[in-house]
């Protein structure tokens, strides 16, 4: 539901800034106690109202999308598969969080746990696959993190707010599929995300100019 934009080297990119009602089409959500469009850092009915009347007249100012997750964690997951190199841009900020939250940004079955720690999917859950420590710094305090996930030649690097955090090549083979959130126990708002990559044709297709 926004336009794909197509490189020459075969990669597209997609670029949601959640301005749009229908952008919230383009993802499986799985799990959450609310999945919505907020206005601002505000969760009452009143931001909602706002935001829904924003995206109504195609304005979408200040929108986010705003997503709370119980203990049993919840997922959100992008509808194209994506295979060999990416990168995805994902802008959040946590709203509310204790000390059993957990935020994992992936891709296929890879990814990193608050962007520092390179974890692994198996069955429902994410393990380490480095000694690398969870570093939750950059989300302290409601502040706005931007996290990168870059996949090149197996290797998954990872940065926040341009710093580069974790590079880890134990995750060859498990990078190829649909870009996704794992929250648990938490209320994290979206701002915005960008995925560039390789679509995998067998599995979808995006529409031709």
């Amino acid at each position: 539901n926004v336009p794909p934009l197509y490189a020459s080297d075969g990669t597209v990119r997609l670029v949601y800034g959640f301005k749009d009602i229908a952008e919230k089409g383009d993802f499986l959500l799985h799990g959450f106690d609310a999945a919505e469009a907020v206005v601002g850092g505000g969760r009452g009915k009143r931001s909602r109202k706002r935001a829904a009347r924003q995206l109504t007249n195609g304005k979408g100012k200040n929108v986010r999308f705003e997503l709370a997750a119980g203990s049993r964690g919840a997922l959100m997951l992008h509808n194209v598969f994506l295979e060999d190199d990416f990168s995805i841009t994902i802008t959040v900020h946590i709203v509310r969080a204790t000390n059993r939250s957990d935020l994992v940004f992936f891709v296929g079955q890879g990814g990193a746990r608050f962007g520092s720690q390179p974890v692994v999917k198996r069955g429902s859950s994410f393990k380490p696959v480095s000694k690398s420590a969870v570093d939750r710094t950059a989300f302290a305090d409601g502040g706005q993190a931007k996290v990168e996930l870059v996949g090149k030649d197996g290797v998954l690097t990872t940065k926040i707010n341009g710093v580069a955090i974790s590079t880890t090549n134990n995750l060859r083979g498990k990078l190829d599929g649909q870009f996704g959130l794992y929250v648990r126990d938490m209320v994290v708002q979206v701002h915005g995300l960008e995925i560039k990559g390789r679509v995998d044709a067998k599995k979808m297709k995006l529409p031709q100019d």
